[in-house]
């Protein structure tokens, strides 16, 4: 079972965001904040678990 270890908050709950080498927030191609996180990675590699255990809900 995989962990978050970057949800997208701090400890006291506000908000952390992707920054640029320079200190500036960055964004998507629609001009919205990225916020950090790795929830994207924890879904890869359970689809990817997933796929090699051949569930029958994941082709």
């Amino acid at each position: 079972m995989a962990v978050s270890e970057n949800s997208g908050k701090d400890n006291s709950g506000d908000e952390v965001w992707e920054t640029e080498q320079n200190g500036e927030r960055k964004s998507d191609e629609h001009n919205h904040l990225i916020q950090k996180h790795d929830l994207k990675q924890i879904a890869e590699a359970f689809e990817s678990w997933a796929k090699e255990q051949k569930l029958s809900f994941w082709r």
